[in-house]
């Protein structure tokens, strides 16, 4: 038995082995506790549509990223590509960069999205789904879900879209 506070994660000593549901509890509150705002960023490694191993420490360094996670199946996240387009065009030269991580599960279709959609920037995807590793580590439980990375390698910021996150790069890259 597990209860939740504002500190962390607290185990009940009652006497009793604690139940897989208990350890995957404890598992994702550890990742959303290293995946909030002022942490590190947790570093990853996947393939690219290419085929090529983009690790994100490498991919980072001294820029401000945005971490996308999306799907091609996902509604709400191609609405948004066309704002992500517009302001990663903006905002390109000075700084920013996108590493758009996908759970979707068949390279294909994840292919045509990012085609039909004009996303120019790297795109990675363990092509696990739901599944995936990159978004576990994050804690990502719903999409579209992004975390701005500063050039510390600190998450500045999750969840941004369309004007909030103009604002945001505008401040951040002054």
């Amino acid at each position: 038995m597990f209860l939740i506070s504002t500190v962390g994660l607290v185990s009940c000593q009652t006497g009793y082995e604690k139940t897989a549901a208990d350890k995957q509890m404890a598992k994702m509150l550890a990742s959303l506790k290293m995946s909030e705002v002022g942490e590190v960023a947790p570093e990853f490694s996947a393939q690219s549509l290419g085929g090529k191993t983009v690790s994100f420490a490498d991919y980072s360094k001294g820029k401000v990223v945005l971490i996308d996670f999306w799907a091609s199946w996902c509604v709400y996240c191609r609405e948004e590509n066309p704002n992500l387009v517009k302001t990663y065009e903006k905002y390109k030269g000075k700084g920013f960069e996108v590493l758009g991580v996908s759970l979707d599960d068949s390279k294909a279709k994840w292919a045509g999205a990012v085609q039909a959609d004009g996303l120019s920037w790297e795109q990675v995807s363990d092509q696990k789904g739901w599944n995936s590793d990159i978004a576990a580590m994050y804690g990502v439980q719903a999409l579209p879900m992004n975390f701005l990375i500063g050039r510390d390698g600190k998450i500045l910021a999750k969840d941004l879209r369309g004007e909030q996150l103009q604002k945001v790069l505008d401040e951040v890259l002054r």
